[in-house]
């Protein structure tokens, strides 16, 4: 775990950027309406070596007064009107009303603040209802080791429980679920769709082996997967600039891969070409170059590349 920590804490550092403490355009997105204009620079995922001219020891300061109240909010649903909602309160009444609903997980070092004005870029991509499923940030340090254990599979993450308990619910009404993870945020993704495809498969256990009483233990847990994945194959999912490279078999998933971005590039689906084996049966992976190795991982340039679902579903990025 050490060392996991300590490559991310080499790679990577927290630039003094908008969402390290709240921003003027604190974007709170109500029905119906837009931003006129929304500013978004990367998470605390930027590469740690120093731009010329700049202090290193001054953005980790930035970072340290982050306010430590933000871990209250850590696994909160935000609505599309910015309240803040407890992990667990159903999505009809986070996002009441018409209109798809997307769930949206955030990376490192952004508090609620920063996390509403990534849902309202994403809105005003989409025109869905935004729904934030806050990854909370308690400062660099505490940030990045939560980040290395989400990479390495361990530790307990609030967000990650929170998003399994949603995934879940609306798996179990039968309703789809559209989520975006955002660096740390797909990671987090991952981890809680390992957990929930591992929840699926000890459901259908019992019931493929009263079906089959026959049947071989390796017969009944591979029908159980098969059930499973099918079911999952109700969750549609986006990553961007993603730092996870291992995502479970079932959904639908669309991958945008900035090969100028260090955190996709070494943490997450690399550089390409072709879909890494680790990228989810059936995935779409959109390798482009853009921006440069101080701003390639900003959430707003990779809003500049997102095309409909749909279109990405067919492998098609022209904008």
């Amino acid at each position: 775990m050490a060392s996991v920590g300590s490559q991310a804490a080499r790679l990577f550092t927290v630039p003094a950027s908008s969402s390290s403490s709240p921003s003027p355009v604190e974007a709170r997105t109500r029905p119906g309406s837009t931003p006129s204009r929304v500013d978004l620079a990367s998470d605390a995922f930027t590469a740690a070596l120093k731009r010329p001219g700049t202090a290193g020891t001054s953005e980790v300061a930035a970072v340290a007064r982050t306010p430590s109240g933000d871990a209250q909010h850590d696994g909160h649903l935000i609505g599309p009107d910015g309240t803040i909602h407890p992990p667990g309160t159903p999505l009809n009444q986070v996002a009441p009303g018409n209109g798809p609903v997307i769930i949206e997980i955030n990376g490192i070092n952004t508090n609620v603040a920063g996390h509403r004005q990534e849902m309202a870029a994403l809105q005003q991509q989409t025109g869905g209802q935004v729904v934030g499923l806050h990854n909370a940030t308690q400062g660099l340090g505490n940030d990045l080791l939560q980040a290395a254990q989400d990479w390495a599979g361990f530790g307990n993450n609030p967000a990650v429980q929170s998003l399994k308990q949603t995934i879940l619910a609306q798996l179990a009404a039968g309703q789809p679920i559209h989520l975006v993870g955002y660096s740390q945020g797909a990671l987090i993704v991952a981890r809680a769709l390992e957990l929930v495809r591992d929840a699926l498969i000890q459901q259908h256990t019992g019931a493929v082996q009263a079906a089959h009483p026959d049947w071989t233990p390796q017969q009944v847990q591979a029908e159980a997967t098969r059930l499973a994945e099918q079911q999952m194959h109700n969750i549609q999912v986006e990553t961007f600039g993603g730092a996870g490279s291992n995502y479970p078999n079932g959904p639908q998933y669309v991958h945008y891969v900035n090969t100028n971005d260090p955190v996709a590039r070494f943490l997450g689906l690399g550089t390409g070409p072709g879909v890494p084996p680790g990228a989810g049966a059936g995935a779409q992976v959109h390798y482009f170059s853009a921006g440069n190795f101080w701003n390639a991982h900003d959430f707003g340039l990779y809003m500049q590349h997102r095309v409909p679902f749909a279109q990405a579903q067919q492998g098609n990025f022209q904008r």
